[in-house]
């Protein structure tokens, strides 16, 4: 993929690198757990969705003003993998055509691709069970809602924009084994956020070092639009993307409580019409945790918090290691030491020069934090492992190297 073409089609192109410019995650559980072939990413193949007799009442969360059309015509959608999981329901697909993004749970309306459906998925999918009921629909469009008003009010880093997702909408009805949830959540495909106006294109985090999988001769993403950023590599990697990134972490934890989950999946970065690195954009707002014990420092009420499933507070047990496991792994790990290493690999920069910008940068951000937010003298990651929500305990790694912090 060129960057000449992600800026002549902006919206074809972010399809193209959702399902072809994917290294994965790295715990390569991407491929192993999957949707059915049809229907993954890497297919690219467009699939109708399926649309059950529901008589049970529906119970909706968020703006119901924000509801999209064919949500106005069925009770809610479901993954055609589903059709002998409700078989019950009497699921038949509907005339309600669909693309899969990166995530193959997570789909974009053909007719309408700036609308995202995240669907529910009863099973696994890479490391995760992904099943949707009102607990993730209702602590999602609650995020979504706290961080719209954070950007409203301008409180966070102009950098930081972020995808809506304002309505969500649950079933539930009893089957033989159980009484079961079946949800369905709105996402606005957009860069909502202070230079919204200014972002002609989208790219996702991954898409910038990974390999094209179609055309694995096209250069790095990132290198291209380092090569036209008219400054030199170093400083584009700091300002452009190492000091985004930091800040939109670190203002809307401060601002908000809010610990966004800022792997390469779940962030974008917004163009502008010539190439400019403009906005650090983040999606699936059910990911972010809500760090109860700083919005008490803080002086930030929560009494409004729908569920305690994604709550952080210092009396637990794994506190500190939650706050490692989301910056060192999930962000500077997993996303911004590969925007590093990439130019380091290819001897086109030195790695000391960036790391220790990227040190001071987090140093200062942490200085405003309590003291013990982090831990001393290690970082956390986690095994390459299925993980069981249903606990909020991980298998948690402890590595003794600090090369971020």
């Amino acid at each position: 993929m060129t960057l000449k073409e992600i800026l002549k089609s902006p919206r074809s192109s972010q399809e193209y690198c959702e399902r072809y410019v994917n290294s994965g995650s790295p715990s390569g559980f991407t491929t192993i757990a999957s949707t059915s072939t049809k229907t993954q990413p890497a297919t690219g193949n467009c699939f109708r969705l399926l649309a059950g007799q529901f008589t049970s009442p529906i119970k909706e969360y968020g703006d119901v003003s924000q509801i999209p059309n064919v949500l106005q015509q069925y009770a809610t959608l479901l993954h055609p993998d589903m059709l002998e999981k409700y078989a019950i329901l009497g699921c038949t697909d509907v005339d309600v055509l669909v693309a899969p993004t990166a995530s193959a749970r997570t789909v974009q309306l053909v007719s309408d691709p700036a609308v995202h459906l995240k669907l529910h998925y009863d099973g696994v999918l890479g490391r995760l069970d992904r099943s949707l009921g009102m607990r993730e629909a209702n602590y999602g469009t609650w995020i979504s809602e706290r961080v719209h008003k954070l950007i409203e009010n301008q409180i966070c880093s102009p950098w930081l924009h972020f995808m809506p997702e304002p309505y969500a909408r649950v079933l539930s009805f009893e089957t033989s084994e159980k009484m079961q949830e079946v949800g369905i959540v709105v996402r606005h495909a957009i860069a909502c956020g202070p230079r919204s106006a200014d972002v002609h294109a989208l790219v996702p985090a991954f898409a910038l070092f990974s390999p094209d999988s179609k055309r694995p001769y096209d250069a790095p993403i990132v290198f291209q639009l380092a090569a036209i950023a008219g400054m030199t590599k170093s400083d584009f990697i700091i300002e452009k993307l190492v000091v985004p990134l930091v800040d939109s972490y670190f203002s809307l934890l401060l601002t908000g409580g809010i610990q966004a989950e800022m792997h390469a999946q779940n962030v974008l970065f917004g163009l502008s019409d010539h190439g400019e690195v403009l906005a650090v954009v983040i999606r699936d707002m059910e990911s972010c945790d809500t760090d109860t014990s700083l919005c008490d420092l803080l002086g930030i009420s929560y009494d409004s918090l729908p569920s305690k499933h994604k709550a952080l507070y210092v009396e637990m047990d794994n506190y500190v290691i939650k706050h490692s496991f989301m910056f060192d792994f999930k962000l500077c790990d997993y996303l911004i030491d590969k925007l590093v290493t990439i130019f380091t690999d290819a001897n086109i920069i030195s790695s000391a020069t960036i790391y220790g910008a990227w040190k001071d940068r987090v140093r200062w951000w942490i200085s405003r934090l309590p003291n013990g937010f982090f831990p001393e003298d290690c970082w956390y990651s986690v095994e390459k492992v299925q993980i069981d929500r249903s606990t909020s305990q991980r298998p948690y790694i402890g590595n003794r190297i600090l090369k971020w912090r």
